[in-house]
C-alpha cells in the first residue's frame, strides 16, 4: 500500500486538476470503474494472499488510476508534473528500494546495517543532487545534519 500512495503523492493533483477542467465528468465515470476494478481485485486476491491481497489490490488501483489520470491530463491539456531534472531522483529512488528490498536474513545487524546504508546515500544524494532547494534549506537547520549542508 505504501508503494500505491508513494506513486499517488508522486504523480500530483491531476484529479484536482480535472476535475476543476470542462473535463469533470471523467473523474466520476472512471471512479467509478476504478472502483469496481479494485473491487474485483480484491475479490481475486483475496484468496490467493489474505490480508495482503487487499493491499496489493489497493496499490495496483491507485497505480492505475494515477498512470491513467496522468496521462488524460497530459492529452487534454499538454501538462505533465515531470522535468528533467527528475529523472536522477527517480532512478534514485529505485536504486534505494532495490536495496530495501535485497533479501538479507532478518537480524538486528542486517537491517540495521541496510538502513545506514539507505540514510547515508539519502543525505549524500541530497547533499550532491539537490532536487528541492526548500528541502536543502530545511536539512541545514537540522542541528546534526545541517553542518553537512553548509
Amino acid at each position: 500500500m505504501g508503494l500505491g500512495k508513494l506513486f499517488d503523492y508522486i504523480s500530483g493533483v491531476n484529479a484536482n486538476i480535472i476535475s476543476n477542467s470542462d473535463f469533470y465528468q471523467f473523474n466520476l465515470y472512471f471512479g467509478i470503474g476504478n472502483l469496481v476494478f479494485q473491487i474485483a481485485l480484491a475479490y481475486f486476491l483475496i484468496d490467493e494472499y489474505g490480508l495482503v491481497g487487499i493491499a496489493l489490490a489497493l496499490a495496483m488501483t491507485l497505480v492505475l488510476s494515477n498512470v491513467v489520470r496522468s496521462v488524460f491530463v497530459y492529452m487534454k491539456f499538454k501538462i505533465h508534473g515531470f522535468e528533467k531534472r527528475h529523472v536522477p531522483l527517480l532512478l534514485f529512488g529505485a536504486v534505494i528500494l532495490a536495496i530495501a528490498l535485497v533479501p538479507l536474513p532478518i537480524t538486528y545487524t542486517t537491517t540495521i546495517l541496510k538502513d545506514v546504508v539507505i540514510l547515508i546515500a539519502t543525505l549524500l544524494y541530497l547533499k550532491f543532487f539537490s532536487p528541492l532547494q526548500e528541502f536543502s534549506v530545511m536539512l541545514q537547520k537540522l542541528p546534526l545534519i545541517g553542518k553537512l549542508f553548509n
